[in-house]
Parts: C-alpha cells; structure tokens; sequence
C-alpha cells in the first residue's frame, strides 16, 4: 500500500563552473535531514553543468531541475506545492525573496554576512563568528548565526575509524571545490614542494589542465604527488590523510567537524571571515590569500610546521572536534518546521 506523498521542500542554490560547488554541499546536509524529517528536496540548480555535482544529487536520490529565469522561480514554488523554500544565493537579486515569501511558503535563507534587503522567514549564517545577528532582518524572521548550526553531510556524521597516523613521512590532501574556480592547486603544489618536507600528498585537481599543470610541479627527495579528479568519497580521504590544505569556503566547518589537522587558503575575499575565525580560534592554521602564496616565506613555514610537527596536527585535530559538534542541521531544520507549523503550510 503506498503511502501519503511527502511535502516538497524546493532548494534554490548557486551551482556552475563558475561559482563552485561550495553552496551545494551545505544545502545536500540540510536535504537529508529534510528527508528525514518527511520533506522531500527538489533542487533547483544548474547541476547538469558540473558532472561532480550532478553525481552527488544522484546518489542521494535527489531531484533536480535547471534554474528558470528569477521571474519565474515564484512560480515554480507554488507548482510543486513547496511547503518550505530554502535558498542559498550569491547571485538572486533581493526582489526575488520577498517575491518567493508571497507564495506562503517559509523561506529559509543562506546569509554568509549581512542579509543585503533579502528578506526571509529563517535566516541561517553557519559560520563561526556569525553569531552577531545583523541588522534589517525581516519583521517576525528568525536568525540562526553560528557554528552550532553547520551543516553536516551523513557521510561526515558516520562513524568511522581512527586512522593510523604518520610522523616521519606524512600523508597530505590537498582540495579547493569541486571546480577550483581560481586555479589554486598547481599554486598550492608548489608551495608544498617548496617547504623540502618529504610528504605523499594527494591533490584534487578540477579539471585536466590543472591535473597537468600539478604534475608539472618538480618535487624534491621523497616528495610524491598525485593528482586526482574531484573525489565522490572525498570525506574518506579527509580521514586517511594527516594533513588537509583547503580553501576556506564551506568545507572548513565540515574539516572541523571530521578532525582534519588543517591549513586553509583564502581564495576568495567572502572567505576571510570564515579563515580569520578558524586561525584565530587555533582549530587551524592559515596560509593566507593564494594571490601571496608564491614566494611567501611565512606560508612556507606554516606550512613546514603542518608538515613536520606531529604534536602541531594532534593539537589542530583535538581543537577542531570540539568546535563542531555535528548537530547544527537538526537545529536548523528544528527552526523551519516551527515556521512550517506557524504558518499552516503542512497538514496532516
């Protein structure tokens, strides 16, 4: 006998060569906690762009459809039913949330900083230091600011193994998004030949011509390096490897989350907040901005202490778990099922 019809919840988020992979991923964690909780997820992303992402809403099952023009997105909500809308943008111009709140639905979205006029029934800014609630929110709206509320994906909440770690020639990732969209690592290859550690470091590159460029990299005595697509199990890398070097985006929360002894690189400026939180906080070291990475000195040390201090990644590892407690995507969707509930948008 089949059983009733779940809900909908629509996902709007940015997705594209251009932009990353960064937004999808937070936004999986929070689908499966929906589907949990007897919502269904459609994602509305241009998925078939990036085949990595494409996979990723595959293999959980999802749905996804290609985005419409802003116009019409409002329309879109009200076809599927959605009994809530989650929106994860950079890019939508504020009119189209306040348009997106006229069809009933709650809308939760994603503010990495100051909400700019988008109005929203949840806001949720999942980085630390985002506990500040900002000004201009919208009249009755909820804010959900910090890292109590990162999101975590299954795969990063299961249980697994303590791996056995190295001290004298160590185990290196090294991953920058699913695109690389700033081409960091060739950069970050060069940086890591250049400290003379002995290391076997494993590097994501996003396309083929970074692949290339990364084994172009000469490397010195007792220096492997790999290069790799983008990695479907890549949390399983993050825990086999004693040392992480990664962008400071989204996936800093989920490196804190798994215990990953980590340095991090801005590549962007919308990251600098989130890199300065998790330096100064001593769950990770910072290598600065790519565009200093080449020839910087202090980058080199930093990077040489990552590399050579077993102590220094035990301490990194045990700061990071207490960080982040996986448990922020129960709690945020908590707050948008109240808002479901006040507004009458489910029955039954």
């Amino acid at each position: 006998m089949t059983g009733p019809v779940p809900a909908v919840a629509l996902v709007v988020c940015d997705l594209g060569p251009g932009t990353g992979v960064g937004h999808l991923m937070r936004c999986l964690a929070l689908a499966e906690e929906l589907r949990e909780r007897d919502l269904e997820p459609w994602f509305v992303a241009d998925a078939s762009a990036v085949p990595f992402a494409a996979e990723q809403l595959r293999s959980r099952g999802f749905s996804w459809t290609a985005p419409p023009e802003p116009e019409a997105l409002r329309t879109l909500v009200i076809r599927h039913g959605a009994a809530l809308v989650v929106v994860d943008s950079y890019l939508l111009p504020a009119w189209v949330y306040a348009d997106l709140r006229r069809t009933g639905a709650p809308l939760l979205a994603f503010v990495d900083g100051e909400p700019a006029g988008r109005e929203a029934d949840v806001y949720l800014n999942q980085n630390l230091g985002g506990e500040h609630v900002p000004a201009n929110l919208a009249d009755g709206s909820t804010y959900l600011g910090g890292i109590d509320f990162a999101l975590m994906r299954d795969e990063i909440l299961a249980p697994a193994a303590a791996p056995v770690r190295a001290d004298d020639r160590p185990s290196v990732l090294a991953f920058f998004g699913g695109t690389d969209v700033h081409r960091a690592a060739p950069v970050v290859t060069e940086l890591l030949v250049g400290t003379g550690v002995p290391f076997t470091a494993t590097v994501v590159a996003a396309t083929p011509a970074l692949a290339e460029q990364v084994r172009a990299v000469p490397t010195g005595p007792g220096q492997d390096v790999t290069a790799v697509p983008p990695l479907s199990r890549l949390v399983d890398a993050v825990r086999s490897s004693d040392a992480v070097i990664s962008a400071a985006g989204t996936s800093t929360w989920e490196l804190m989350c798994l215990g990953a002894a980590t340095a991090l690189v801005v590549v962007a400026d919308n990251q600098l907040a989130g890199f300065e939180a998790a330096t100064t906080s001593g769950a990770a070291l910072g290598l600065g901005r790519l565009t200093d990475l080449p020839g910087s000195g202090a980058a080199s040390r930093t990077l040489r202490t990552l590399l050579t201090e077993p102590d220094v990644r035990r301490d990194l590892r045990r700061r990071a778990r207490g960080l982040v407690d996986g448990q922020g995507r129960r709690r945020v969707v908590d707050a948008a099922l109240d808002r479901i509930s006040t507004r009458g948008a489910l029955h039954g």
